[in-house]
């Protein structure tokens, strides 16, 4: 008996300890929260975000996740502070398409904003910064999306990392100081637009290609003072990288596959800090005295890739030389010179010669039969 009652209180003591652990789980998930904007287009879990319409926004700071479960919406932070307590996503915009995420700071979540399998979308003027994961992450076919004129910084693994997504135009952010990379382009990602973005001092690479993302278009970056590489291309082929400024990296660029680093002459390559030689000549082949912003020699990144025309001066875009200069100036004063010949060659229109009139019909004097001489028209 004595033993029977010792096991019953045992098997007690464990229900009561599980019924503890659930609920303090329970009152965990209650404090942590998560903001549903739901596909009706109603909000729960908060009243700190003021519904008109399409747009959704904060009238204050708020503290807990948000899942977007609606499309075709705006969500405004109006300057508001979107905190988390070190896990989950911040923003959830999982297959949904046409949401504008805009003027919020995301922070002290695992990734701030998440999309995954969504596209047409639009982030843009955020600040997104000490998260424990990435700043920005787009996965699984999240295509065709906007990531516009936000500041990413101090996450703790990547600012912004594409996964086997395509199409997207990533364009004027300020990527810097993250704890891994400034962009991470990975996994069959294609066909992206990287440009004017200044990705600087992040703890590994500045850009990175990795896993067949190939046909992605990388142009007029500022890629500056990461700890490990400015650019990396691995596996990936058929990407055109120009217009950058590579300055001060720890290495410059590595790749082990064949791509494209410059635009052509005389639009030109890259800008490389590291690059030692002269701009002495011009043309195509760099053999007319004359600079030309072109450097004479390429820059050699291994025996499968070079830049052909490197430029000598950090303002990207293709330099014009002395040599270039002279050549419009003289194609300009031969086409006034022309035109003013032609001017004073040009004849004056002729004025038109009005013909006489007509003579007047000949007549003849005939007699009608009362006798009155009337004329005859012949």
């Amino acid at each position: 008996m004595k033993w029977i009652v010792s096991r019953e209180l045992v098997i007690l003591a464990v229900l009561l300890l599980c019924m503890s652990a659930f609920m303090l789980c329970v009152q965990t998930a209650r404090a942590s929260g998560t903001i549903h904007i739901r596909a009706n287009g109603s909000v729960d879990g908060t009243d700190k975000i003021q519904h008109v319409g399409v747009v959704y926004t904060f009238t204050a700071n708020i503290s807990d996740s948000i899942v977007v479960e609606k499309s075709n919406i705006v969500i405004d932070g109006a300057g508001h502070t979107l905190r988390g307590t070190g896990s989950g996503k911040g923003i959830d915009l999982s297959e949904r398409e046409y949401v504008t995420i805009r003027n919020m700071r995301v922070e002290a979540f695992t990734d701030g904003i998440w999309l995954s399998g969504s596209s047409h979308n639009n982030i843009t003027a955020n600040t997104i910064t000490n998260n424990q994961g990435d700043g920005i992450d787009l996965r699984l076919s999240s295509n065709y999306n906007s990531i516009a004129g936000n500041s990413i910084a101090n996450n703790h693994d990547d600012g912004i990392e594409l996964w086997g997504s395509s199409y997207n135009d990533i364009a004027e952010n300020n990527i810097r100081e993250n704890r891994l990379h400034g962009i991470w382009i990975y996994d069959n990602s294609n066909h992206n637009d990287i440009s004017r973005n200044t990705i600087a001092e992040n703890h590994y690479d500045g850009i990175v290609l990795l896993s067949s993302s190939d046909y992605n278009t990388v142009r007029n970056n500022t890629v500056e003072k990461n700890q490990d590489e400015g650019i990396t291309v691995t596996s990936s082929f058929h990407n055109s990288i120009y217009h950058n400024k590579f300055l001060n990296n720890t290495n410059q660029v590595s790749t082990n596959s064949v791509n494209t680093w410059d635009d052509e002459y005389p639009s030109g390559g890259n800008y490389w800090s590291d690059y030692g030689g002269t701009d002495l000549n011009s043309g195509l082949y760099q053999n007319v005295a004359g600079s030309d912003g072109i450097g004479d020699t390429p820059y050699i990144i291994n025996s499968n890739n070079q830049d052909r025309f490197p430029q000598v001066s950090a303002s990207t875009g293709g330099g014009l030389g002395s040599l270039t200069w002279i050549i419009i100036i003289a194609v300009v004063a031969i086409c006034i010179v022309a035109a003013i010949v032609l001017i004073l060659h040009r004849r004056k229109p002729s004025v038109a010669t009005i013909p006489p009139p007509p003579p007047p019909p000949k007549t003849q004097l005939s007699r009608n039969v009362q006798g009155i001489i009337q004329p005859t028209y012949l």
